[in-house]
């Protein structure tokens, strides 16, 4: 649980946050592979019920996949600490 979704929003506002596909920029990249991103967050906000919404900006490939049905879910990997 996020207590301070405001925060995070803040401290992430000069970070390019990349959108992947499976997990490939902590799986691949390390090793490097090629792990190119679909898209990008390029805005985050706070909803009045505290949850933190993302805007992406999608690939042409992102976008064609979508459509396709190729990819329907995401899950989302972040890094924090003991602060949050």
């Amino acid at each position: 649980i996020n207590r301070n979704p405001h925060e995070v929003v803040a401290r992430s506002s000069d970070i390019k946050i990349p959108v992947d596909i499976e997990h490939a920029t902590e799986i691949k990249g390390p090793r490097g592979e090629d792990a190119p991103a679909y898209g990008w967050v390029e805005e985050l906000r706070v909803t009045d019920s505290s949850t933190i919404e993302g805007r992406v900006v999608w690939s042409e490939s992102a976008r064609w996949m979508l459509s396709e049905r190729r990819y329907r879910y995401y899950s989302p990997a972040f890094f924090f600490d003991a602060d949050g």
